[in-house]
């Protein structure tokens, strides 16, 4: 179809030529007039026409989707729902097992700080101390036995003269050396004179225990210089301190907790 539309449309020009000069195609004596050639003209044209109409489209347009495709939604089946939750609940545990580690890490490297000490051991206090007892003829003040009771941050133990007087210290984790010792004394009974002067006398006791090269008037200055004794005592309020040697040496009063009489490091704190 494609062939014979292109020949009847040469063959329509051509007839166009004729028809303009008719004399240009002649059959033997007979000369071909202009409305012969135009009427051949126009079949050609009408043979064109046709030939161009039934001639098929070898070109094609894609004819575009309708709808445009969409990415379906998949359900999880129960196998994956149960790994997803398993996954959850393993990275929670993992998570408090960090937080759980990284807390003892952190309690166990303040329990190796040692904040001050005064270089004795809980046995060794109690051996000084039951040795200047003996040497102030105080007996009935010697220690028996120290327990050590585990804390959280540091070790304590306590040791009880009577109801109303006693011993509390702290020790180090770290080393197992007292921090600290105070003589705490509260109650009715302080108002009896003989308890509170063996009261004053155990904090005599703890000063030679650990300052034991003081001879007995230095011990009495630092009593002085705490407030406890002189004319200037005043133990209802006494809230002072005084360092000799390594040992500070502080007296506090409180009206719910009693008079507290302590031996610490110098530079605890510092």
């Amino acid at each position: 179809m494609k062939f014979l539309g292109i020949v009847s449309f040469l063959l329509f020009l051509l007839m166009l030529v004729v028809t303009i000069n008719p004399k240009w195609i002649s059959k033997g004596e007979k000369k071909y007039t202009r409305k012969q050639t135009l009427l051949a003209a126009l079949v050609m044209f009408v043979l064109f026409c046709v030939f161009a109409i039934n001639s098929p489209n070898t070109t094609t347009t894609p004819t575009p989707p309708t709808s445009v495709p969409t990415v379906a939604t998949v359900a999880k089946t129960p196998e994956q729902l149960a790994k997803e939750k398993t996954d959850a609940e393993l990275k929670t545990k993992q998570e408090a097992e960090a937080k759980a580690a990284a807390e003892k890490a952190a309690a166990e490297a303040n329990a190796k700080k040692i904040p001050g000490t005064i270089g004795l051991k809980p046995n060794e206090f109690k051996d000084k101390w039951n040795s200047s007892a003996t040497s102030l003829n105080m007996s009935d003040f010697k220690i028996s036995k120290i327990n050590v009771e585990n804390g959280p941050a540091q070790d304590t133990f306590r040791y009880q003269f009577n109801d109303s007087h006693g011993l509390l210290g702290t020790v180090n984790k770290a080393d197992g050396s007292i921090r600290d010792v105070m003589i705490i004394a509260a109650g009715q009974g302080l108002s009896n004179p003989k308890t509170a002067s063996n009261v004053i006398l155990s904090w005599g006791l703890l000063i030679h225990t650990t300052n034991q090269d003081l001879s007995a008037s230095e011990r009495g200055n630092i009593l002085r210089d705490v407030g406890a004794m002189g004319d200037n005592a005043n133990l209802a309020e006494a809230d002072k301190s005084t360092v000799r040697g390594n040992v500070k040496y502080h007296l506090q009063s409180s009206k719910t907790l009693g008079i507290w009489f302590g031996a610490s490091d110098v530079n605890d704190g510092k």
